[in-house]
């Protein structure tokens, strides 16, 4: 890893951290309110959250929560209620590397299911064209002839 991803994943590693702090202090917390204490945009949070139940640092459960919009009135919608596993996130690296395995093996899982030929260095193939591997056939008054 270069410096540049190191720091962003420690940065990443520090905002889960913030997150989880908050779900530890309000056990039950909902994304919107998580957001909220964490003062950034519903995609990233959406995804970090994602990304830490993936992880086991948080759990989930899909709750009907209601709550009053600014007009006053009772809206009803379906949210993550998170509580909290640990006290503290897995280490960046950790992470990096423990989803980077499990990637691999799951896509060597599914070329194997479908058939997908995966080549391994060594001996190159065959037969594969490029620049003037195919035969061309020159007619009788062609420009070729």
């Amino acid at each position: 890893m270069t410096v540049m991803k190191a720091g962003r994943y420690a940065e990443g590693q520090r905002n889960r951290q913030i997150a989880l702090d908050h779900i530890l202090q309000h056990p039950g917390a909902f994304s919107p309110d998580i957001r909220a204490a964490m003062n950034c945009k519903a995609e990233i949070n959406s995804e970090r959250l994602k990304r830490m139940f993936e992880d086991g640092d948080v759990s989930r459960v899909l709750v009907n929560h209601s709550y009053r919009n600014a007009a006053g009135a009772l809206c009803n919608v379906s949210a993550y209620s998170y509580t909290a596993l640990r006290k503290k996130v897995s280490a960046a690296v950790e992470v990096v590397t423990e989803k980077s395995i499990r990637l691999e093996i799951e896509r060597d899982k599914a070329a194997a299911l479908l058939g997908v030929y995966k080549h391994k260095p060594g001996k190159p193939l065959r037969a594969q064209g490029g620049q003037g591997s195919g035969r061309r056939t020159v007619f009788i008054g062609s420009t070729l002839a």
